[in-house]
């Protein structure tokens, strides 16, 4: 057995050891919240995972209870709600972040290594997404997985339509994204957004023997084989990065998409005006 390598980033800890890395999302005071300085390590780590060719395994999971409740909308509510004309930085700095999370996330998706996401307690939004960049996915049975961002009056970007779209198809997409309805592990598993489910006491142990078999397997057959699978996936779906972000902060910074915001915040229903 190799000696274990520990890094540590502001909001990750990356463990390698035997070939396989071990990428830990460490904000769990919140539930694993994602902000641009999550996606700015993110991709950080990425890049050094690229060049690493003693790794052919990388595992993706949340600290604490939660592999990831998503954006961190809680911190974006005042300049959201500050609107467009107002502070037109606050509308730059949305155009990074999500430009930045696109970027982090291809980064994990194009990893040559095969990627796994542990999932325990909450993939919600775009927790969901980087559940969604990695090769496989085990799941606690507790597990829920839900995608808000309709609710909260704004679109679901990151590139993450396509990577639903793959998954599940067109018409489970347009359930799970307009409706926003919380789902099961189980759930998950029956329409293919995961690969396993498993007892909660034993993700840790089921995902570790996944990528330790993994890892046994001919690193250079696999990474072709991953690099196959995802052109093939890439040619089906595009990269909506652009469009993402005109539609995206179009609603973000709406009428609309403020109120759906407070009332959300609020714990109260929304009046919608349809601007």
């Amino acid at each position: 057995m190799g000696s274990p390598d520990m890094q540590t980033y502001e909001t990750f800890l990356v463990n390698k050891a035997d070939h396989i890395a071990t990428i830990r999302f460490n904000r769990p005071q919140k539930l694993n919240p994602i902000n641009l300085q999550v996606m700015l390590d993110l991709e950080a780590i990425s890049r050094d995972l690229e060049t690493d060719y003693d790794i052919r395994v990388v595992v993706m999971t949340g600290e604490g209870r939660s592999f990831s409740v998503g954006a961190d909308f809680a911190s974006l509510r005042e300049p959201l709600e500050q609107g467009a004309g107002e502070d037109p930085r606050s509308v730059r700095e949305q155009q990074l972040t999500t430009v930045q999370a696109t970027r982090a996330l291809n980064a994990l998706e194009a990893l040559p290594q095969v990627t796994i996401a542990m999932v325990n307690g909450f993939a919600v939004g775009g927790g969901l997404s980087l559940m969604m960049s990695c090769d496989f996915r085990l799941a606690a049975e507790s597990a829920t997985m839900w995608i808000p961002e309709v609710d909260l009056g704004v679109t679901y970007m990151w590139n993450s339509l396509p990577r639903l779209i793959t998954l599940v198809g067109a018409a489970k997409t347009r359930e799970l994204v307009m409706l926003g309805d919380r789902i099961s592990a189980r759930e998950a598993f029956e329409i293919g957004l995961v690969n396993r489910v498993v007892p909660d006491a034993e993700l840790n142990a089921a995902t570790m023997a996944l990528a330790q078999r993994l890892s046994g397997k001919p690193p250079l057959a696999l990474q072709r084989t991953k690099a196959q699978i995802n052109a093939l996936a890439a040619l089906r779906s595009g990269d909506m990065t652009f469009a993402e972000i005109d539609m995206g902060h179009l609603c973000s910074y709406s009428a609309d998409g403020r109120e759906s915001r407070e009332a959300y915040f609020d714990k109260r229903s929304p009046m919608f005006e349809g601007r």
